[in-house]
């Protein structure tokens, strides 16, 4: 958050993708949760309990209110999970089992 509010930006995913300050305003005003309450099909969310960047009580908020997901905390996880290796594997592991019980056999 400080690089952001230095540089107007921060940079995600190697520092190849710029995001701005705007952006991080719009986020604030969307209401997620009414588009995926009209979802019927199965929702995994898969968060770090640490993320610094997306609060994990959105996802245990958002898992609780919909009927067909399903959480799948990453205990110790940041944001992308990008710092620990076998916390970016449960968390591929985690979502081919969901997809694998919930997608492709179906």
């Amino acid at each position: 958050m400080k690089k952001l509010k230095k540089n107007g930006f921060i940079e995600i995913g190697s520092g190849k993708f710029k995001v701005g300050k705007n952006l991080f305003g719009e986020l604030s005003k969307l209401e997620p949760w009414k588009e995926l309450q009209k979802l019927r099909i199965p929702i995994l969310f898969v968060h770090g309990d640490k993320d610094t960047y997306v609060p994990y009580e959105d996802s245990v908020n958002y898992s609780k209110m919909l009927k067909t997901s399903k959480l799948e905390t990453i205990s110790g996880g940041g944001h992308g999970f990008y710092d620990n290796k076998e916390q970016e594997e449960e968390a591929d592991r985690v979502t081919v089992e969901f997809f694998s019980e919930n997608m492709w056999s179906k």
